[in-house]
């Protein structure tokens, strides 16, 4: 998961994000349901600063 935060890109993340922490930061954002979670890097490893591990 990566956020826009004072314009930089930065990564929130945790070893074991899964769909319960994405419906709790798409409520959050209020934005919808989650549609899809996915992990271990399906898109590669992100480049971003680490803003938290642990949500």
């Amino acid at each position: 998961l990566e956020i826009l935060h004072n314009q930089t890109w930065m990564s929130v993340c945790d070893a074991a994000f899964d769909q319960q922490d994405a419906e709790v930061v798409c409520r959050e954002l209020d934005c919808g349901a989650p549609v899809q979670v996915l992990g271990a890097a399906a898109f590669g490893k992100g480049d971003a600063q680490m803003w938290t591990q642990e949500i």
